[in-house]
């Protein structure tokens, strides 16, 4: 009993030591939530190119597993062909009655799509949903950075003005009479 406990408190210490893995990001990392989302695009998208390759790479009759509810001649023919039919379609339907005429049971389980193709699709609709968000957020912040941008323009503009107008733009009623302006504006803006 005691080696058990021995090897525990090691794997407890390497546990600790390692960090943990949250969306995409390091737990401990010290970055902002925006960096966050785009590591989940950037791991979102990798994993969903190697999935396309691995599914690209399944033999066509893998890609609906289960079955066995065809004659071999038939599947023979659609190895050679390429054109194996799609459940649920008229095609399978009668490629099911033709199996049974060729004394296939019919009692085997129904296809049903490859769990590598099922997880392509979900994945590609996460990744759809964090570009979505990342997009929603970049516009947001490209707003944020236009309307900064414009606050900087209408001040240097005022100033300006201000120096033209021989008034000092240093001076505390010069300075509320600026502020008091760039209220209006951006009140009337809004």
């Amino acid at each position: 009993m005691w080696p058990i406990v021995d090897n525990v408190l090691p794997l407890r210490r390497q546990a600790n030591e390692q960090p943990a893995n949250t969306y995409g990001a390091l737990a401990e990392a010290n970055i902002t939530a925006l960096e966050a989302l785009l590591s989940e695009v950037k791991r979102t998208y990798a994993h969903v190119m190697w999935l396309e390759h691995y599914v690209a790479k399944l033999p066509e009759q893998a890609v609906f597993e289960g079955g066995g509810k065809f004659h071999p001649d038939q599947e023979a023919m659609w190895a050679r062909t390429g054109e194996r039919p799609q459940p649920g379609s008229i095609a399978y339907l009668l490629a099911e009655d033709q199996a049974k005429k060729l004394g296939v049971s019919a009692t085997k389980r129904p296809p049903s799509v490859h769990i590598a193709v099922q997880q392509l699709l979900k994945e590609r609709q996460h990744l759809v949903a964090v570009s979505t968000q990342a997009i929603r957020v970049g516009i947001a912040l490209d707003e944020v950075e236009l309307a900064k941008q414009h606050g900087e323009l209408l001040v240097n503009a005022m100033t300006k003005f201000a120096i033209a107008s021989g008034l000092d733009p240093t001076d505390k009623s010069v300075v509320a009479a600026i502020l008091n302006a760039l209220d209006e504006v951006s009140a009337t803006s809004t």
